[in-house]
Order: structure tokens, then C-alpha cells, then sequence
């Protein structure tokens, strides 16, 4: 724009009228509530599995639910009535892993249905097969189709949602060796220390060996030229609405999208390569070659600090009678169980969920509790850490344990117990609460109280100053319980 009134003003102005209609458009879209969307993540069999019970657990049956109508109260605070759910799986999206919700809190407060598959992507977000995630975030890694062979840098990855998706493309091989130990590698970097520890938190959940956190500045990384997108969060964080102005926008890309110069309508993407330090800026030399700041390459800088590589896969054990001071960690099974011949024993289903319903560490369940086949192949086994193997209909779980002298336990934590058990269709009551049901007793013993209370009881009899109102008592009675 050269000046208030100079011909590009007009220009733009007149660009803006023509857009009115559609501008309008485009704020209400972004004045409506964004969906709650997610993915699913983990290997495509078990992404797989779970999607069939959530499915068939909760998108199906609530499908045949009516919305709780509004009380009397709620309508006259003007609360919107609870919308019918209407799950959408992106079609975009490989493998039908990737959904959105119309869900609100609202919604999971008044309704128990909806509040139930709330609870189930909670536990299911906290044992990292389900990733809470925007739909327009899930776009960029799933357009730069990363392969398993792939060496891949982000360089602004906190707070690690693509990173995760990045990491599951690299195990996205079809050889069980391949996908559990892939060729290839994704570095995630952030400027930020604390926003680090988040990163970890997120990709540490999907337990893949091929991880390596950094803490370094971007715009310093050694041999590599900075670009950065910025994503938009309009539709979550309306505070930037009164802040945002243009050149915060353009501060926030190194990769710009241009409009095409002949007015055809498309776009091209123009990658800015910085290629030499700006006027004035500090540029830092190895640590052998001095301290002090200098103008020059940043080539030859070194990572600031690496926060987190790898996984566990093995822990110190204080078991008596094992012949090994270590033992498997869960975190580390799908990597180290494809390269390990002994110590597997393979299990039915049953012995699987008496083993996960089981969290008594006091009182494993005892091997003779177990399916013959599997107590043989116990026998065979000392004392020692060991690895229960299952699998049915293309699906695979491996669990690491322990088999005793005369008891087996499963090392899993409670909410990966509550997700096998689900993919096993078993029960998982005993680790899940239900806050509704339990209002629902609460209000059952008050009720059941107030009604053996003397205050309450009925009587046909005369009262000293005239003839009683059984009516009158009835309200009194039903103003108690209320």
C-alpha cells in the first residue's frame, strides 16, 4: 500500500468489496465452535482394533440416542440444547485413523453417554494410542509422506503433535522388524527448554527408538537453513484476534505462499533460504575456535543440549532367584521382542485378561490358574523376566512380565491395562468409574433414608387441631428429597 490515498489503496479496497460476501463467510466459520478432532495412532493393526471398538463400544450406540432434553433452568439461562453426535472421519486421512467431533463440555457434562466416550479418549490420549489433535495441524506431515528410511528434521516441534506423526510414519513398514526398528530418524528441535519437556512428554508415549530431542535455536542449527511455518489458532485463542496485525503473520513464515502474477487463481510455495547472517546478528564459532561472538558461518555450531533420545527397554530387577539383574520394560517391547528368541510364551485370551485384571502385585495369579498349553510352556521357563505373547485375527499384543515359581504378572500400568482389555472386549469396571452411577447410588440411599425417616411417614389419623392433609405431607415428603 503506498498511501492512504494512492492507487494501491484503491486497489485493495476495491478487492476487499468484491470479497465481502465471501469475508462475511469466512468469519462466521471462524466464529463457530472448532470440532474436537483426533487420530488414532500406534501400528495399523492395533489402530485398527481400536478403532473397531470405539466403533462399535460408542459411535454406533450413541448413534441411537436422543440428546437429553433442557431442564427448565437451563432454558431459561438460554443454554443450546445438546446436539445429536455425529462422528466424521476424515476422508483424507490415511487409513481412517483420523475423526472429528461435535462435541463440547457442555455436552459431556449433561449427558453420561457422551461423557463415557469422553473418559475413553482421555485414557486412551494417556497411553499414546490416540492423539488429540487439529485437523489442519495433521496435514503437513501426512503431505510430506515420510518413509521409513527417512531422516527428518523439525525444527520447531514442540508442543509434538506432528513430530508424533512423523514417528508413526517411520514405523509404518509392513516387516514386524522394520516397523519396530526403522532406518530412518526425526530429529525434533525447539527453542524453548520448557516446551521441550512437553515435546518429550507427547513422543516419548509412542516409544520408538528412532527419537532425538534437541534444545537449540533454529535459525543456528549447524549446516541447516532455517524455514518455519506458523499455524493458526483463530478458532481456539479469540485473544489473538484483538493482537494479531499483518507483520506478525509474515514473522512467522519462512515459507511464503504467493498469488500466482498472471490472476489465474493458484498458488505457488516460495522456500526463502537464508544464506548468509543478517546485518548486525551474532553468529557464534565452535568452542575450539573461541567464544566470543563473531560474524561468519553457523555451520560449525554445536547442538545446545539433547533432552531425550531413545527408549528404555530394559530396568533393574530386585527379584530373588533370577539368574539376570534386569528385566524387560514395556516401554522398549516392540523393539526388543522381534530380536529376542527365548523367554516368549504365547497365551490365550483368557490368560491374558486374568493376567491384566490382576493388579495385586502380592497376589499374581497363580500358573496353574492359567490354559494347559500355557502352563507347559511355563514349566520350561525358570524364574526369571519373561514375554506373553498373543495374537488373534491380525492382532498382536506383547506384554512383559514376570514368571515365577508358581505365579505369572504382567509390568503394565493402569491405563495400558485398561486398553487391552478393551481390545479384548473384557471388563474393565474395576479401573474405570463411572460419575453418573455413582450420583445415581448417592441419590438412592438419601432417597431410601429419607423414606424409612419418621418425618415421612404417612398417617390417616386426626391431628389434634383438625383433619390431616395427606397432601400437604406428600409435598413436604418430596420437598425433603429434593
Amino acid at each position: 500500500m503506498r498511501g492512504k490515498h494512492g492507487k494501491d489503496s484503491r486497489v485493495e479496497v476495491s478487492v476487499l468489496w468484491h470479497m465481502k460476501g465471501e469475508w462475511d463467510e469466512f468469519l462466521g466459520c471462524m466464529k463457530e465452535n472448532l470440532p474436537a478432532a483426533f487420530r488414532l495412532t500406534g501400528t495399523k493393526n492395533m489402530a485398527c482394533a481400536l478403532l473397531k471398538v470405539m466403533k462399535e463400544t460408542f459411535f454406533e450406540p450413541l448413534s441411537q440416542i436422543a440428546p437429553p432434553e433442557l431442564t427448565a433452568e437451563e432454558k431459561e439461562a438460554g443454554e443450546e440444547p445438546v446436539k445429536p453426535l455425529k462422528p466424521f472421519c476424515l476422508p483424507w486421512y490415511p487409513n481412517n485413523v483420523a475423526w472429528q467431533l461435535n462435541l463440547t463440555r457442555k455436552n459431556i457434562r449433561r449427558c453420561e453417554a457422551y461423557w463415557q466416550l469422553h473418559q475413553f479418549l482421555i485414557s486412551e490420549t494417556e497411553t499414546g494410542n490416540i492423539s488429540r489433535q487439529e485437523a489442519v495441524s495433521m496435514i503437513p506431515p501426512v503431505v510430506l509422506d515420510v518413509k521409513p528410511h527417512h531422516k527428518v528434521l523439525d525444527m520447531c516441534a514442540a508442543p509434538g503433535s506432528k513430530t508424533a506423526q512423523l514417528i508413526e510414519f517411520l514405523h509404518g513398514s509392513d516387516d514386524d522388524l522394520s516397523a519396530a526398528i526403522p532406518e530412518g530418524i526425526v530429529v525434533a528441535n525447539d527453542a524453548d527448554n520448557k516446551r521441550c519437556y512437553m515435546l518429550t512428554h507427547q513422543a516419548k508415549r509412542l516409544q520408538s527408538p528412532a527419537i532425538i530431542i534437541t534444545n537449540h535455536d533454529a535459525a543456528f542449527m549447524p549446516n541447516i537453513h532455517h524455514t518455519r511455518k506458523g499455524d493458526g489458532t483463530l478458532r481456539k485463542n479469540f485473544d489473538v484476534w484483538a493482537k494479531w496485525n499483518p507483520v506478525n503473520g509474515a514473522n512467522l513464515h519462512g515459507i511464503r505462499i504467493l498469488p500466482h502474477h498472471q490472476d489465474t487463481g493458484g498458488f505457488f510455495v516460495a522456500v526463502l533460504e537464508k544464506t548468509k547472517p543478517l546485518p548486525g546478528e551474532k553468529v557464534y564459532k565452535a568452542a575450539d575456535q573461541g567464544e566470543n561472538p563473531t560474524s561468519g558461518d553457523t555451520a560449525t555450531q554445536k547442538i545446545r543440549q539433547i533432552i531425550n533420545t531413545g527408549v528404555k527397554v530394559l530396568v533393574r530387577s530386585d527379584n530373588k532367584g533370577s539368574p539376570c539383574d534386569f528385566r524387560l520394560a514395556q516401554d522398549g517391547a516392540r523393539v526388543l521382542l522381534p530380536l529376542i528368541t527365548k523367554r516368549k510364551i504365547c497365551v490365550t485370551k483368557n490368560d491374558l485378561v486374568t493376567m491384566l485384571q490382576n493388579d495385586d502385585m502380592e497376589m499374581p495369579p497363580e500358573i496353574v490358574s492359567l490354559d494347559p498349553k500355557t502352563q507347559e510352556q511355563c514349566a520350561d521357563h525358570c524364574t526369571g523376566a519373561s514375554a506373553f505373547l498373543y495374537e488373534d485375527d491380525g492382532m498382536k499384543i506383547d506384554l512383559v512380565g514376570w514368571k515365577g515359581n508358581k505365579s505369572v504378572r504382567a509390568y503394565v500400568a493402569k491405563n495400558d491395562r485398561i486398553h487391552y482389555l478393551r481390545l479384548l472386549g473384557a471388563d474393565t469396571s474395576k479401573y474405570e468409574k463411572n460419575k453418573f452411577a455413582e450420583q445415581r447410588n448417592v441419590d438412592a440411599v438419601n432417597v431410601k433414608e429419607k423414606e424409612s425417616s419418621p418425618g415421612c411417614t404417612l398417617t390417616d389419623s386426626k391431628e389434634e387441631n383438625g383433619e390431616s392433609n395427606v397432601q400437604d405431607e406428600t409435598e413436604a415428603c418430596d420437598d425433603m428429597e429434593v
